[in-house]
C-alpha cells in the first residue's frame, strides 16, 4: 500500500507523511482540523458529520486501490480469482477511467 500511497500523493501534488503514531480516526480529524497543510484520505463512510475546521472534498481522480490489487501481474493470492467473480456477480464497476487513477504498474 505504501508504495501505491506515496505514487498517488506525488500525482495529485501531496506530501506523504508516514511518520508517527496511529491514534485513532479522532486524533487524526484533529490533526486535519488543526494544520492547513495536512490532507488525509476517509473513506465515504467514516463518521465526520460535524468535524469543525475540517473539509470534505471527493478525490479527484479517485484512486481505485482495490482494482489495482486485482490488476496485479505478479504475487496475486489464490483467492483473487474467487474475489473478481464475486464483484462481477455483485455488478460494480470502477468508475469511469478519466475520473479514476491507477499507478503505472497497473495501466502499462
Amino acid at each position: 500500500m505504501d508504495g501505491f500511497a506515496r505514487e498517488y500523493a506525488r500525482a495529485i501534488g501531496a506530501t506523504l507523511s508516514t511518520g508517527g503514531s496511529n491514534l485513532g480516526l479522532d486524533a487524526l480529524v484533529e490533526r486535519v482540523a488543526t494544520d492547513p497543510d495536512v490532507l488525509a484520505p476517509f473513506a465515504a463512510t467514516w463518521p465526520l458529520d460535524g468535524a469543525e475546521g475540517v473539509r470534505v472534498v471527493p478525490l479527484r481522480p479517485t484512486p481505485l486501490y482495490p482494482w489495482y490489487a486485482v490488476w496485479r501481474t505478479a504475487g496475486q493470492h489464490p483467492a483473487l480469482p474467487r474475489l473478481v467473480r464475486a464483484v462481477r456477480a455483485a455488478g460494480r464497476r470502477p468508475e469511469p477511467a478519466h475520473e479514476t487513477w491507477l499507478p503505472r504498474a497497473a495501466t502499462g
